[in-house]
């Protein structure tokens, strides 16, 4: 006996957006115009319930991502990576009290 996965329209066109992103450089955007904006918010919980539905490399990658509803558009964009940052700040010079 095999079980079959029923995948919505939706679900399927999910899919395929995360394998877009997934081969498109590294902080790509994507944005969605929706027809009202209850439709935008109510795609966006829909993408969070489909993420957790997704294979676990799918999911560890669409995790870096965030759905933002601005009116009627839907934008996903890249989490601001903090850990990266202070990487960045810690080869700041040290300014030890030095006045300019």
């Amino acid at each position: 006996m095999s079980s079959t996965q029923q995948l919505s329209i939706g679900e399927l066109k999910f899919r395929k957006m995360v394998n877009d992103l997934f081969s498109k450089p590294k902080g790509t955007e994507l944005s969605i115009d929706c027809p009202t904006s209850s439709k935008a918010r109510s795609l966006r919980r829909m993408f969070y319930i489909w993420q957790t539905k997704l294979a676990a490399r799918e999911q560890d990658f669409i995790a870096k991502y965030q759905f933002k509803v601005n009116g009627r558009t839907l934008t996903i964009v890249p989490v601001f990576d903090w850990t990266a940052q202070s990487k960045e700040s810690t080869h700041a010079p040290n300014s030890e009290g030095e006045s300019a």
